[in-house]
């Protein structure tokens, strides 16, 4: 059995996931896509990030109910050093916290950290600006939620 909590850093610029684009194709049907157009790259390295998180824990997916630990952090602009937390009113859309949490659901389906990630039963999520001199991404750990319920 692996030990908890499963822990990862993952590097990149945190992106939302859930916002789509309707169209229509040359031959009328139509079709939805994200419409954030550097979500790849940040599932990508979500995934990668989580799969090896499993990967050097020798874990299995996880197929009982999940809690998450999740620090985002957001690179930090200059102009805006003296704002304690990254939000829209800091002039850099970081993102609403909802939509980053689903990129991570996702991002642990896709990585096998759990079976569905309808098994998230709860979650402590922030939005921080990245140290100085470092990079964006978010800080992940994750426990079967078994460990830490409270029973009421």
């Amino acid at each position: 059995m692996p030990e908890f909590p499963l822990r990862c850093r993952v590097a990149g610029w945190p992106k939302t996931k859930g916002h789509k684009t309707a169209g229509v194709r040359s031959d009328g049907t139509a079709f939805m896509r994200e419409a954030g157009k550097h979500l790849k790259p940040w599932m990508a390295n979500l995934t990668d990030g989580m799969r090896s998180m499993m990967e050097e824990a020798g874990a299995d997916p996880l197929d009982v109910p999940v809690f998450l630990r999740v620090t985002f952090f957001i690179p930090r602009m200059k102009a805006k050093a003296d704002l304690a937390y990254p939000t829209a009113r800091s002039g850099q859309y970081s993102g609403d916290l909802d939509t980053l949490e689903r990129s991570v659901g996702d991002a642990g389906t896709a990585a096998g950290v759990w079976t569905d990630d309808s098994l998230i039963v709860g979650a402590m999520s922030w939005k921080r600006w990245a140290p100085e001199g470092e990079p964006g991404g978010a800080q992940i750990q994750v426990w079967p939620a078994s460990m830490i319920d409270q029973k009421g």
